[in-house]
């Protein structure tokens, strides 16, 4: 029992490491960035489908009534590799990466008869990451003027969270999570022009982000092989701290702080999932309205409502100890489509992907792989084409912990 608070220890020393590298998602630079639906490779591999997901093995953070049905106490681990191809109309591709901690999380299960359970841990929940550049040429009393702009990013929020599931009654189960939402950011932006002489700028942002969340899930499971769950999250406004410092050619560095609160959006989720033998089949919808936001809204860009619809297909191992090794791998399929919050001067972007992974157990532990395949831009003729893949590897190490106490018979 006690090697996993030991290697708990020693993955919350590995998460102080900044492991983020430069590059990434250039559509992260609107509002809080990109959304984090699910955490783990068992979820990814679905395409992020998971609201009426039943999973013997993963930690489901999306509905935490679905907590309940593990069936050990469980402690997970999570790396995520992202790899960007941005194409902008002009053709002039841009390759990109980042890799970073995927969180890490404990479940207790107290009770399954009662789908009693506990969880902790920390999650990312939006990610900002990107870079881009613009170049502008002109003549100026015949003198060629050429300025050029970098804008670069990275950041995102943090959830560290406390979760817990119980049923009330037969074949329905309630969850609540609850979390304290951390994060920070930093923003720049430097524009060089060159002619006779060369002159620069240099802006820099640094926000730190402060909030909680609490997010309601249900699950029920009255109908033979049906599993019908559902969820509602609510979010206070996010309290961002700006340090800001603008720096130019042969002036004076400017510096100072403002302090901004901002609405975040609530979110409301529905899934069903079915099984059959080893196979299932899951289906989820998603929904939260941004149009309140007006943090990192730049001018000719709207937001509105973010939509997410995705379905997979499972064929799920055999827990059966006599069955060959082959038997007893899990595969994955997923498809979805995501209508990102932010429009282009009125031009929606939309994010299309299809996903893969695996569930292959080694003893108590479960090794989870994923892949995540897709394409995102809206229909502009200025904007940006991003094609990505993603990998996310997940490592989940399970024990019984919680033993019934043995009554003696009179």
């Amino acid at each position: 029992m006690l090697k996993l608070p030991v290697i708990f220890s020693l993955l919350f020393v590995l998460t102080t490491t900044n492991l983020l590298s430069q590059g990434g998602s250039n559509y992260s630079l609107f509002g809080f960035g990109d959304v984090r639906s699910v955490t783990g490779a068992t979820y990814d591999a679905r395409a992020g489908t998971s609201i009426g997901v039943i999973s013997k093995h993963g930690i489901n953070l999306s509905n935490p009534a679905l907590l309940g049905y593990g069936e050990f106490t469980r402690m997970q681990v999570g790396f995520r590799f992202n790899q960007h191809l941005n194409v902008p109309q002009e053709g002039n591709s841009v390759a990109q990466f980042n890799s970073k901690l995927d969180g890490f999380s404990a479940l207790f299960m107290i009770d399954t008869a009662s789908k009693s359970s506990f969880s902790l841990g920390i999650h990312p929940s939006t990610s900002i990451n990107y870079r881009a550049s613009t170049e502008f040429k002109d003549t100026i009393a015949n003198v060629p003027i050429r300025s050029k702009t970098f804008f670069e990013g990275a950041g995102g929020i943090t959830n560290a969270y406390i979760a817990g599931s119980y049923s009330p009654i037969q074949d329905f189960t309630v969850g609540v999570y609850l979390a304290a939402l951390l994060g920070n950011s930093t923003r720049s932006v430097q524009t060089d022009i060159i002619g006779e002489d060369v002159f620069s700028s240099f802006n820099r942002i640094e926000d730190v982000y402060r909030g909680t969340t609490a997010n309601i899930g249900f699950v029920y499971t009255g109908i033979d092989n049906l599993t019908i769950g559902a969820k509602y999250s609510v979010t206070s406004n996010i309290q961002t701290t700006s340090t800001i410092r603008y720096t130019y050619y042969l002036l004076p560095d400017t510096t100072f702080t403002q302090v901004n609160s901002e609405p975040f959006p609530s979110m409301l989720g529905i899934g069903l999932g079915y099984s059959f033998g080893d196979y299932a089949i899951a289906a989820d919808f998603e929904r939260a309205d941004y149009s309140s936001i007006t943090y990192r809204r730049p001018e000719g860009t709207t937001f509105g409502a973010m939509q997410r619809i995705s379905a997979s297909f499972s064929k799920n191992g055999s827990r059966r100890f006599s069955v060959p090794y082959s038997e007893k791998l899990g595969y994955h399929f997923g498809i979805g489509q995501t209508s990102h919050f932010a429009s282009l001067q009125g031009n929606p972007i939309s994010d299309l992907y299809a996903s893969f992974g695996m569930d292959i157990p080694f003893g108590d532990a479960i090794f989870n792989v994923a892949t995540v395949a897709g394409t995102r831009g809206s229909s502009l003729s200025s904007s940006l084409r991003e094609y990505y893949s993603k990998f996310t590897f997940t490592l989940s190490i399970g024990e019984t912990w919680f033993q019934p106490f043995k009554r003696e018979q009179y």
